[in-house]
């Protein structure tokens, strides 16, 4: 990510461990540095419409979230 940061001239004041160690405001600022340089971005042509979940399709997302996280942590919550 930095190397194509630096490509497009926008690497000024962030290293790999700023990145890494998640500090929110540096990374505000390296996001509002690329906009600086670059604010006329063309808007996407592959945008995929957004539409409305049936309850099912909700319930059975937030099941295998819940199995992507682990499934003991599914079985507390449930057996309380």
């Amino acid at each position: 990510m930095l190397q194509e940061a630096d490509k497009l001239g926008c690497r000024s004041f962030v290293s790999a461990a700023d990145v890494v160690s998640g500090n929110d405001k540096l990374n505000l600022a390296f996001v509002a540095n690329l906009f600086n340089h670059y604010p006329n971005l063309e808007p996407c042509d592959d945008v995929t419409p957004v539409r409305d979940e049936t309850r099912e399709e909700k319930s059975k997302r937030c099941v295998v979230s819940l199995v992507k996280h682990g499934v003991k942590m599914w079985t507390r919550l449930t057996l309380r």
